[in-house]
């Protein structure tokens, strides 16, 4: 049996006028050991019964650049890395150093930010268990496949 769970990236996105007390905020990330996986356009769709149903679409010849998190992402920041999307989607970046970064990528003329970090440890993700949803909303998620048997 496949279960896929969800790992979603929230931000907490608020402006500041003059006299407010700042609160720190707190970035959440996502932590993957392996930068690589599978890229998916869901589609939301409606049923019977207001019941949601979600249709993917692998995403083939899509460009993911990746930017050093060091920058605000990503107008003035070099590409440090590219991976174009194969068949059903894949794609792979190979010999990156442990950090934080940026995953952007533009499918339909929309750009998708994702925050990534790379932990100091041995990698032992497999490339098919982990997705990358990004939807019409601007959501953009990375997801794990697990196997339960």
């Amino acid at each position: 049996m496949r279960i896929v769970a969800s790992l979603v990236v929230a931000l907490s996105l608020g402006g500041l006028a003059s006299g407010q007390s700042v609160t720190p905020k707190v970035e959440k990330w996502n932590t993957i050991d392996r930068l690589c996986g599978s890229l998916l356009h869901v589609d939301h769709r409606d049923r019977a019964n207001s019941v949601m149903e979600d249709h993917t679409k692998p995403l083939k010849d899509a460009v993911l650049r990746l930017y050093d998190r060091d920058s605000a992402c990503c107008a003035n920041a070099n590409v440090l890395a590219s991976a174009t999307t194969g068949r059903g989607g894949k794609f792979e970046f190979k010999d990156l150093k442990v950090g934080p970064y940026w995953l952007v990528t533009v499918v339909g003329g929309q750009e998708y930010k994702m925050r990534i970090q790379l932990p100091d440890k041995s990698s032992n993700s497999q490339c098919s268990e982990q997705l990358f949803e990004l939807d019409d909303s601007g959501d953009f998620q990375m997801k794990k496949v697990i196997t339960v048997d």
